[in-house]
């Protein structure tokens, strides 16, 4: 993913995710550790969007598009 952002920057085109999808990505982790401490108990995933992931613009039709590589 890092490889396909960084790819997206140099050709100044869209990139594969968006601000609140890596703080997801990246808050899994902690998230995990929260879950071990807990004894293996359920962590909520925080919702960085506040609700706006409901009412998302259309993907940008990309080479990493999920929808092209599946």
């Amino acid at each position: 993913m890092l490889g396909a952002f960084l790819e997206s920057v140099r050709l100044q085109g869209p990139v594969p995710i968006d601000v609140y999808d890596a703080a997801t990505w990246m808050a899994v982790s902690a998230l995990s550790e929260a879950s071990v401490q807990a004894g293996g108990a359920p962590v909520a995933i925080p919702d960085f969007t506040s609700g706006r992931w409901l009412k998302r613009d259309p993907v940008p039709d990309t080479p990493y598009r999920l929808a092209r590589l599946g």
